[in-house]
């Protein structure tokens, strides 16, 4: 049980860990007890100091459903404790299909089909690639756009497939493993 009195029952090892260096508050993945459901377990994100969110919760936003958690994306956390990870949210324009996001304990981050501020339309993301959070609080993870592999924040996309680079070459393959 931790300082905020929920349970976790289960660490998924698959998300990996992150660790805020400042304070030595740990983000993972794992299964909350959830007394709301008679004791059955959700999947859940957590810092050593309490649970970040679960499977159906409503962030601070007030607004975004978390409506899958995607251990596979791993986790990530900055000095000031904001935890960045994957999962599912509803879209609002496709009923209650659900499609792939990223998220902190504030809100959602971005989903796909975004128009992200720079114009970029986010058409996949892609989990097995990570998630990244910075002082700033912005979250990098990776994608498609255009149909080739990218990178992006939530402002819009950083680099993808067949970009030209400042020294002149092209950037010809992103690793989404790495």
């Amino acid at each position: 049980t931790l300082t905020d009195d929920n349970t976790v029952e289960s660490i998924d090892e698959t998300g990996g860990v992150a660790i805020n260096d400042f304070f030595n508050e740990v983000a993972f993945h794992g299964d909350v007890v959830d007394p709301g459901a008679g004791g059955d377990t959700k999947k859940a994100v957590f810092t050593s100091e309490g649970l970040i969110a679960k499977e159906g919760d409503t962030l601070a936003d007030g607004t975004t459903i978390v409506d899958d958690i995607d251990e596979t994306g791993g986790v990530a956390i900055n000095i000031f404790g904001d935890v960045a990870f994957h999962g599912d949210v509803v879209d609002p324009g496709a009923g209650t299909d659900t499609v792939r996001a990223v998220f902190t304990q504030d809100g959602l981050v971005a989903k796909e089909g975004d128009i992200l501020p720079d114009g970029t339309i986010l058409e996949e993301i892609s989990e097995p690639g990570g998630v990244a959070i910075n002082f700033s609080g912005d979250v990098a993870f990776h994608g498609r756009t255009g149909g080739v592999k990218a990178v992006f924040t939530q402002n819009g996309l950083i680099a993808k497939e067949g970009d030209l680079l400042s020294d002149g070459t092209t950037l010809g393959e992103i690793h989404n493993s790495g």
